[in-house]
C-alpha cells in the first residue's frame, strides 16, 4: 500500500494529503529554478505523489507559478510547463505539477509533515548550475565531476551520486532500483 504523505504550508491555511509509491527524498536539484523558488540552502528536493489521490483543504489560498525558461524567437518570454503551487498567505511552496506527467504531482519535502524515510543514496543533479557559495558534500578527497560517479560518506554510509544535468534514471526507476518502491 502506498505511503500517505500529509503536508501543509507554514500558516496551515492549505493542507493536503497524497499517496506516494516514491516517498524517499533522495534527489537534490541545484538548478536555478529549484534553488530560487524553494528558498533553500542551494537545492530543491524531489519526491512524487499520485495526482488522483490528492486531497486539498484551503484551495482558495493556492496560486500557481510558472518559471521563465528563456525567450521565444519572437522575443516573448518562454515559460516552463511545470507549475509550482504555493500559498498566497505565507508563500510556502507546496508541490509542482506538469501536465505532461499528469498522473503525478511532486510535493516539496519541506511541506510534508509526515516522517519521510531516509535515503541510502542521494543524487545531486544539475551540479553545473549551483552557485559557488553552495558546497557539495566533501566525501574523502575526491571532488565530484558531475558524471554520475558515486562516492560514499564514510560517517553515514550514504552513497552520493553527482550529475551535471538530469540523470537518465527517473524518480520511480530510482526507487525500484534501490528496492524502496512502495507497492
Amino acid at each position: 500500500m502506498p505511503s500517505l504523505l500529509k503536508g501543509s504550508c507554514h500558516c496551515e491555511r492549505v493542507t493536503f494529503e497524497v499517496q506516494s509509491h516514491t516517498p524517499y527524498a533522495y534527489m537534490y536539484c541545484y538548478c536555478s529554478i529549484c534553488r530560487v523558488t524553494n528558498g533553500s540552502g542551494g537545492f530543491g528536493i524531489n519526491i512524487m505523489g499520485q495526482t488522483d489521490t490528492l486531497k486539498i483543504k484551503g484551495e482558495e489560498y493556492i496560486k500557481v507559478f510558472r518559471a521563465k525558461r528563456g525567450t521565444n524567437k519572437d522575443g516573448t518570454v518562454k515559460y516552463t510547463t511545470n507549475e509550482r503551487s504555493y500559498c498566497t498567505e505565507c508563500a510556502s511552496f507546496l508541490w509542482a505539477f506538469d501536465e505532461a506527467y499528469a498522473q503525478w504531482m511532486y510535493p516539496f519535502p519541506s511541506a510534508i509533515k509526515s516522517d519521510l524515510p531516509q535515503a541510502s543514496q542521494i543524487n545531486h543533479i544539475f551540479t553545473d548550475s549551483k552557485p559557488s557559495w553552495v558546497p557539495l558534500p566533501v566525501l574523502g578527497y575526491k571532488t565530484p565531476e558531475g558524471k554520475g560517479e558515486e562516492l560514499t560518506d564514510t560517517q553515514t554510509g550514504i552513497k552520493h551520486r553527482f550529475y551535471a544535468e538530469y540523470p537518465d534514471e527517473g524518480i520511480e526507476q530510482w526507487h525500484k532500483r534501490v528496492g524502496v518502491f512502495v507497492e
